[in-house]
């Protein structure tokens, strides 16, 4: 029995859409009123109007949560799967293909690209925005925008340099050649040795 629960009338699922046990649709976002002081007092929930969209082949592992949209709706694009225990906040936008890997948070209002792979336990910050083709690694804390094609990892999660990643393989595959290299040159200093009577 496949227990999820639909909080919002605003829901539309594509076509081919699993969703996990025990998940969570249209649930109101965590959005407070404000004004120029802070938070308002007693705290009182913004009004949440727009829904969530589902494109088509969208798998979503169990116990995920998908917050109602606040100003658009929350959006996750066609083909993209999550693994169990994702949240992802009111009007975030997942393009197409995306993997989400558990235990990731998207802060609401987080625009990500096509193709994006996050890894396991990732937050990624409210409102920034992740290109298409990114690879976030593991554990990352993401709280800055993040380019097309870019690979980041750490907290806060920065981008790795590849380029410089291979220099650093050549320079560890010379030093280890050291010793071979230096045979060879003792080789052809004693061809080349002028012997002294």
């Amino acid at each position: 029995m496949n227990k999820v629960k639909y909080c919002c009338d605003n829901i539309v699922i594509g076509n081919q859409v699993r969703i996990g046990c025990y998940s969570v649709i249209g649930e109101i976002g965590f959005g407070f009123e404000r004004d120029e002081d802070g938070f308002k007092t007693p705290l009182k929930r913004r009004q949440h109007d727009f829904g969530v969209f589902l494109g088509d082949g969208v798998e979503l592992g169990a116990n995920c949560v998908i917050e109602q949209g606040r100003w658009r709706d929350t959006y996750v694009g066609e083909g993209t799967k999550t693994a169990s225990f994702v949240h992802i906040g009111h009007n975030a936008r997942i393009g197409k293909d995306c993997i989400i890997c558990s235990n990731t948070v998207v802060g609401g209002s987080a625009n990500i690209g096509d193709r994006v792979f996050i890894g396991l336990g990732v937050m990624i910050r409210d409102g920034i925005t992740i290109g298409s083709d990114v690879t976030i690694a593991m554990g990352s804390i993401v709280v800055k925008d993040v380019p097309n094609g870019a690979t980041v990892m750490g907290n806060p999660a920065k981008q790795k340099n590849i380029i410089h990643s291979i220099k650093i393989k050549k320079r560890i595959e010379q030093v280890n050649n050291f010793p071979r290299i230096m045979s060879k040159v003792d080789h052809i200093i004693e061809q080349r040795a002028i012997k002294l009577p």
